[in-house]
């Protein structure tokens, strides 16, 4: 038995870095999912592999050593990024100190993300904003698990992936830095609406992207799509790969069961500070969590490049769920997904109304001033 067998993978490549023989390799399958593929005339049952089926390996409660709200001191910084800069800060704090920053990088000519290492700031500007989209990150996590000065930036599960082959090995992790996961979509959505910008805002060439344009607010921000003579911006209310992502329709199966919502292996968890405290602020707040002593020392030492602020636990996001429900309408979806169903016209049988009534309503209420807001809820 090998990881081909595993009831609830989430593409991270934790089976390919466990195995001794190198011998498993992770592609994408028909559902635009990355998928283990074992060499089975070369596997020899030493069940490695499975390690990675189960939350094994030392975990820690998010925060457990404190939490932290961030924003960068640069304000071009402040606005390159998702949310505040603080990740993006503690890279550039790590890298100064002779560390390889392991980080997700979205690639035009492809229209895939993939880690890639970087040696200089140069290298660190592609990693900053979101990628909504699986990487391709084994050879980064490899790369990552034979370098104790090294850094790795990735989702929850792979950071879980590399402390986990690091204990196997009984070898020092990299500096670990897990980023807050709402989980990934099926690139069978992504390549579907690549064509849909295509087709009716005639994009052309290889495009740009920036999942998480702040330019109408860090709340209502926008997927930016370019091919340098065209643009295209539309907030999450109204965009087409949004309405299907948000909505959980097409997420990873393992995403779904994700043991790693309020536990880590990373020294610090890095995300969006959403929820009340910052509800009125435009600009972009991050989340900080110290999970490690390690960690700990790492972002009391940031506070020379950002306004960093201890956070008390009233003041904290609502604690995230232990799983996401799989949605009615989500076998559908993928169903449909997998045929030659223009985007425009799954959305139309999936969700029904336009985009344009969610946008609307939303408007509608962005009119009513903030503090009869605050007291409707």
């Amino acid at each position: 038995m090998n990881c081909t067998s595993v009831s609830h993978c989430s593409g991270c490549s934790g089976c390919a870095l466990l195995c001794p023989s190198d011998i498993v390799k992770v592609e994408e399958n028909a559902d635009g999912f990355l998928r283990p593929i074992v060499d089975e005339t070369r596997c020899t049952d030493c069940g490695r592999c499975l390690a990675c089926e189960s939350a094994s390996g030392s975990l820690y409660k998010t925060g457990g050593l404190g939490v932290f709200s961030a924003a960068s001191n640069d304000e071009g910084t402040t606005a390159a990024c998702s949310s505040g800069g603080g990740a993006y800060e503690l890279a550039r704090l790590l890298l100064g100190r002779g560390c390889v920053v392991h980080g997700a990088v979205y690639n035009p000519e492809s229209a895939c993300v993939k880690h890639v290492a970087a040696r200089t700031e140069d290298g660190l500007t592609p990693m900053r904003g979101s990628k909504y989209l699986q990487s391709r990150a084994l050879d980064a996590m490899r790369e990552g698990a034979s370098d104790p000065d090294a850094a790795f930036f990735g989702t929850p599960c792979q950071v879980a992936a590399i402390r986990r082959a690091c204990e196997a090995s009984v070898t020092k992790p990299p500096v670990l830095v897990d980023l807050i996961c709402h989980g990934v979509p099926s690139m069978l959505l992504w390549r579907k609406h690549l064509s849909y910008l295509r087709r009716k805002h005639k994009l052309r060439g290889d495009l740009t992207v920036n999942f998480r344009d702040k330019a109408k607010g860090w709340h209502d921000f926008s997927l930016v799509v370019s091919d340098g003579r065209r643009t295209y911006r539309k907030t999450h209310w109204d965009d087409l790969f949004f309405r299907f992502f948000l909505r959980d329709l097409c997420l990873d199966p393992g995403c779904h069961a994700c043991p790693y919502r309020a536990e880590s292996a990373a020294d610090v968890r890095a995300g969006d500070f959403w929820g009340k405290r910052f509800r009125d602020n435009e600009r972009g707040v991050t989340l900080l969590a110290a999970n490690t002593e390690r960690g700990l020392a790492l972002l009391r030492d940031l506070s020379e490049t950002c306004a960093l602020s201890p956070e008390d636990p009233p003041h904290l996001p609502p604690p995230p769920k232990d799983g996401l429900p799989v949605p009615g309408k989500r076998a559908m979806t993928m169903e449909l997904l997998r045929t030659d169903t223009p985007l425009e016209q799954i959305h139309h049988r999936i969700l029904g109304h336009a985009p344009a009534f969610t946008s609307l309503k939303h408007k509608v209420l962005k009119l009513v001033p903030k503090a009869v807001r605050r007291a409707l809820k």
